[in-house]
């Protein structure tokens, strides 16, 4: 089986809870500690923004205006890892759980007023003091459109076979895409443009290799990229940042078209870029040996020159503050 990124144009017709706990500092961790940390772009005033918390803490979102970061913590609890919502101020303080246990991924709409998350083949909805929960069912995977709808992976069985949207509170569903509409069995990763007129996502398609592309369906599917990459969106959502361990960081058109390389990133095999809000940079992860290890990369999309963030940082794709002047990520304590 192999894998194709793809995106799609949206129709624009189509575009048209519980109590909150204080966090207490706890003891227990399964996985490790792992922490919310913030920087500055020159590497100084590097803070950990969760260290209260022994345990992991991951999947960091932070609010359109910059005040707020949601993320997900795992809590041990009668020998089982639960994975709740919590909500604190970006700048650190404390930190209040909004919805859980297995809540993962949460992201917030563009108006700030509302934390979609992931609960098994579920979609929650909630406001950031955890009221005004409601259910989108048979939903992974939900990325914004705009304030009030939601694109999300639907048709799930063993792996998600379409692309459906809805209003926040779960109604006005329908299906905008199938699989099988661009030759393939199994759809994920499902992304949308800042402009909320498309998403980028990943298909499966069914032969003897397994292999990722990148392509554009607006009716039609014009293959854009051949190979394994994490993609993210350009400010502008004219451009993709495409990261692919075979041929490095690229930028291309949305149909492919002006593709931009930076060679000086190729062997880092970089990994979950995030452009700037100024479409100046791009941060990623950077993999400089072979020991699992991660350094928070960032490199100039004028002059393409590159250096390190910060060093041996989590598998986890980098934030920017709303102005362009600091980067949230996962670490080690």
């Amino acid at each position: 089986m192999n894998r194709r990124v793809a995106v799609i144009s949206l129709v624009s017709a189509a575009l048209c809870g519980s109590a909150l706990a204080v966090d207490a500092p706890s003891r227990e961790h399964l996985y490790g500690n792992t922490d919310i940390f913030v920087i500055n772009l020159d590497g100084k005033g590097r803070r950990d923004l969760t260290r209260s918390h022994r345990g992991e803490d991951s999947s960091p979102a932070l609010s359109p205006d910059g005040r707020r970061l949601a993320y997900n913590r795992v809590r041990s609890e009668g020998g089982y890892a639960l994975t709740s919502v919590y909500v604190m101020p970006a700048r650190g303080g404390p930190s209040r759980r909004i919805v859980g246990p297995e809540a993962v991924g949460p992201t917030w709409s563009p108006d700030g007023k509302l934390i979609a998350f992931g609960r098994g083949e579920r979609v929650g909805v909630v406001r950031p003091d955890g009221r005004g929960l409601r259910w989108i069912p048979d939903a992974v995977g939900a990325t914004w459109l705009n304030r009030r709808r939601l694109a999300f992976l639907t048709e799930v069985g063993d792996f998600a076979e379409a692309i459906g949207i809805s209003t926040a509170d779960g109604g006005d569903s329908n299906v905008i895409m199938r699989a099988e509409d661009v030759g393939a069995v199994e759809i994920a990763d499902v992304s949308a443009a800042p402009n909320g007129r498309a998403v980028v996502f990943t298909t499966a398609i069914q032969d003897f290799e397994r292999h990722y592309s990148l392509s554009l369906v607006d009716g039609s599917s014009r293959l854009v990229w051949d190979g394994h990459a994490d993609v993210a969106w350009s400010p502008t959502s004219r451009r993709l940042v495409v990261a692919s361990p075979e041929k490095g960081l690229i930028t291309v058109g949305p149909g492919g078209k002006k593709p931009r390389p930076f060679p000086r990133a190729r062997k880092l095999q970089p990994k979950l870029p995030s452009w700037s809000p100024d479409g100046k940079h791009i941060a990623f992860l950077g993999a400089p040996d072979d020991f699992g290890t991660f350094d928070l990369m960032l490199v100039n999309v004028r002059t393409r020159s590159l250096r390190v963030v910060d060093a041996g940082v989590e598998y986890s794709r980098p934030l920017w503050s709303p102005d362009g002047r600091r980067l949230y990520y996962v670490s080690k304590l």
